[in-house]
């Protein structure tokens, strides 16, 4: 009988990074252990399904979730940013149940390459240390993860520093990027700098935004390039990415919310920079060889940049600065692939250690 594996994650939501979270996942226990069985909490079983050819239950039905726990012989907490309470307390609240969950059940769990915090609330802090002590092994995607493990008190799991799991998807071929960008129209001529945005409260404020474009704008006229916005959540990404674009002095086009992960990072591939606040879009955009440039809204990103030795900036970077980082990029785009394109490849192997370890958490046949 097939070994099965439950995956708790932020999947079914509409957000296309954690869509390549999950795709990064299917598409590593496919090519290590093809026999695997994994099932999904996802909000959108259906979809969830079609997407990537899983099995999947409704991440909020009690039964759902209970039955889908009782067949699996290991729950995976990941990946992504599961585990924080920046934006409300409900994520690490509902994670931390399906994890205690399981431990009710006897099935043993795998934090699976999280980003783990910020974790601010004590009452949340210590429900995560209790929960956490307890799982059988923790993986985290960066350096800054691990140390907030250790700042929580978490010290009884073995705490392994991998990669994204996103970074297992396969990487499109040239094939792939034509047919993407032939289906959003060959909206605009290379060479391309795709600007993928968030809003993020009052920060991400009209003022901040046209600061921002002037810097886009600037480094676009400077190398004859055209600025693709890019959105990755619907509606708040798009919104943004159309206000952004709307007036733009250099060509501009703002591209329909991709279906898919991979035809995320098949657009990507046909970008020359990508310019971006979402950590998936940098991610994809690595994993297609594109150079880049972060904008650090989270901590995660900057991780991510310094991994790949890609620049990033703080959003309250001078219009000027930003420009010229945009501009060194894009002058030194050949080179600064060949770049991301190795340390990409490091990050993926690091990826692919998740499997291993999750792998070798299962009982003997």
């Amino acid at each position: 009988m097939p070994r099965t594996i439950a995956v708790s994650g932020y999947y079914g939501c509409g957000n296309l990074g954690d869509e390549a979270v999950l795709a990064g996942i299917a598409a590593g226990f496919r090519s290590a252990a093809p026999g695997i069985r994994l099932i999904a909490l996802s909000a959108d079983p259906r979809a969830t399904q079609s997407l990537h050819g899983i099995e999947a239950v409704h991440r909020y039905s009690l039964p759902g979730v209970w039955g889908a726990l009782r067949r699996s012989d290991l729950l995976l907490s990941g990946g992504g940013g599961l585990l924080q309470d920046a934006t409300s307390l409900r994520s690490p609240a509902y994670y931390l149940a399906v994890m205690r969950l399981a431990a009710l059940l006897g099935v043993p769990t795998m934090v699976f390459a999280q980003g783990i915090g910020p974790l601010r609330r004590p009452a949340v802090r210590r429900a995560a240390r209790r929960v956490l002590e307890r799982v059988a092994l923790v993986t985290v995607r960066d350096q800054a993860s691990a140390d907030a493990l250790q700042d929580l008190g978490v010290s009884r799991p073995p705490i392994h520093v991998t990669a994204d799991a996103s970074l297992l998807m396969a990487r499109p071929d040239a094939q792939a990027a034509r047919a993407a960008w032939e289906g959003q129209g060959d909206c605009v001529p290379p060479p391309r700098v795709g600007v993928c945005l968030r809003p993020w409260g009052g920060v991400t404020s009209p003022a901040w935004m046209a600061g921002l474009r002037r810097a886009l704008e600037e480094a676009c006229r400077s190398h004859g390039a055209s600025a693709v916005f890019l959105p990755m959540q619907e509606p708040g990404d798009l919104r943004m990415a159309s206000q952004m674009a709307e007036g733009f002095a250099a060509p501009a086009a703002v591209l329909a919310a991709p279906a898919t992960p991979s035809e995320a990072m098949a657009l990507m591939a046909g970008m020359d920079v990508v310019v971006a606040m979402r950590l998936h879009a940098l991610i994809l955009a690595g994993a297609a060889g594109v150079p880049c440039v972060g904008l650090a809204y989270d901590p995660k990103v900057p991780a991510f940049m310094e991994a790949v030795g890609q620049p990033c900036l703080g959003l309250d970077a001078e219009p000027h600065a930003a420009a010229e980082a945009i501009r060194s990029a894009l002058d030194r785009r050949e080179e600064e692939a060949a770049r991301i394109a190795a340390a990409v490849e490091r990050l993926r192997r690091a990826a692919a250690r998740n499997v291993e370890l999750a792998l070798g958490l299962l009982p003997s046949l």
